[in-house]
């Protein structure tokens, strides 16, 4: 996630009709005017909509046109993430490509008054979006069977730490939680490989990154991809279906209906299915280590809301993720 400081700076570029000159600085290189990409959020990176129709929109189509910091950690994921994305296009995975530039490349470093950015543009993705509560086995099976087919296809990219690993990172400073990150990556470098398999991973396979049209799930958002344990992705994926999310509660029924889903396209062994609660504990560890880095803003008393309101939210799931690392941690020990 990218810091507060630096949402809060992008976030006072943007006018009251969600238009920002460094969104416009952005889309120049993809041949957009000014104002035709306005503001949706910023979380992993800002993320501007450019409406379907919308004056210089790409084909006439909806597109969104994500950006972060030249230099940046963010800056790497996103550069990664769009050869991912091309290479698994060109495997025939039904995933959204990366729009060319102007210049005809997949990402652009773009200097504007905010700062230098890395930029990529994307189609918006045909297909439905599902909830939990609109989630049935069927659909399910295809979201499983679309993470089995991903696994099965090979796609070059550079190895990451491990998301758990108690990394080096400016805001990895809490002691307790550090000793908690390194127990579970000792844990998970424990792991049998003969019955553990590696490979490229999506990182972030949830519902909401994905859109579903006649029996497929198309995906999205690839920021998170990288070499890493396929159990680990599963256990991404179904962080809502296990429970293990701020508020959640377990979906046994669904959650077979995924893992049945991705034992017809690919192999997983039952120390596979095992590990999914280790590895779900080491995905807290590592949304702890992001929030904690990303809380970089102390509070004052003329924040605007939504700024006390993202501070609050983040707060909310840096204790829980935590709490629940140093309790799993306390059992491995």
């Amino acid at each position: 996630m990218l810091k507060l400081s630096e949402i809060a700076r992008l976030r006072r570029t943007v006018d009251a009709a969600w238009r920002s000159p460094v969104a416009d600085a952005a889309a120049a290189a993809w041949g957009m005017p000014a104002g035709a990409a306005r503001f949706w959020r910023s979380s992993a990176s800002h993320v501007f909509v450019v409406p379907a129709g919308a004056p210089g929109a790409p084909g006439g189509q909806a597109a969104y046109l994500r950006f972060v910091p030249a230099g940046s950690r963010q800056a790497d994921e996103l550069e990664r993430a769009a050869a991912v994305m091309s290479a698994w296009a060109d495997a025939a995975v039904p995933v959204v490509r990366p729009m060319p530039s102007r210049d005809g490349r997949a990402t652009e470093r773009v200097v504007t008054e905010h700062a230098e950015l890395v930029a990529m543009l994307v189609p918006a993705a045909s297909g439905d979006e599902l909830d939990l509560d609109e989630l049935t086995d069927v659909a399910a099976g295809v979201w499983g069977a679309a993470l089995g087919r991903l696994h099965t296809t090979s796609a070059r990219v550079g190895p990451a730490p491990m998301r758990g690993a108690a990394v080096d990172r400016p805001s990895a400073d809490d002691a307790e939680l550090v000793r908690a990150a390194e127990g579970i990556a000792a844990a998970v470098a424990m792991l049998d490989p003969s019955t553990h398999s590696r490979g490229v991973i999506h990182g972030d396979f949830e519902l909401d990154n994905l859109r579903f049209t006649d029996g497929v799930a198309t995906f999205f958002d690839v920021d998170e991809a990288r070499v890493d344990w396929f159990a680990a992705d599963i256990a991404l994926a179904t962080r809502d279906l296990t429970g293990v999310t701020l508020d959640g509660e377990p979906r046994p029924e669904l959650l077979a209906a995924f893992l049945r889903g991705y034992r017809s396209e690919r192999e997983f062994s039952v120390e596979e299915e095992a590990s999914l609660e280790l590895f779900g504990v080491a995905a807290s560890v590592g949304l702890a280590l992001d929030v904690l880095e990303a809380l970089d803003l102390d509070e004052h008393d003329h924040d605007p809301d939504w700024l006390m309101e993202l501070r609050s939210s983040l707060r909310r799931h840096l204790h829980w993720h935590r709490d629940r690392a140093l309790v799993f941690a306390a059992t491995v020990d």
